[in-house]
């Protein structure tokens, strides 16, 4: 099967690459586009993945004398943001009214 990943992240760039996120720390707005928030946050879970590895939190199969995760999983990670992100942009559109409530709401 034909490795599709670099023409993703390629594609995510392209279509994702003028949107911004938003975020704020105590009281300072910032801001930066999408393509290096993804790609920031999964720094951030590869880190998180090695951290486990290395303490046996989990164990992948046939792997023997390192703990380190390969750096290509860094693109799964970035792929797996946008899946995300679409996902909850898809359920959470705010063309689609007012959320139901519960029926123990008043």
């Amino acid at each position: 099967m034909i490795d599709l990943r670099w023409v993703l992240v390629m594609a995510t760039v392209l279509l994702y690459g003028r949107c911004w996120i938003s975020y704020r720390i105590v009281e300072t707005r910032w801001r930066m586009r999408l393509p290096l928030a993804a790609f920031l946050s999964s720094i951030a879970l590869w880190i998180a993945e090695n951290i486990g590895t290395f303490t046996g939190t989990w164990l992948y199969a046939h792997r023997r004398f390192t703990w380190v995760v390969h750096p290509q999983k860094l693109v799964s990670w970035y792929l797996l943001l946008y899946v995300a992100f679409i996902s909850v942009t898809l359920l959470l559109r705010p063309d689609r009214g007012r959320p139901i409530q519960s029926v123990a709401e008043p």
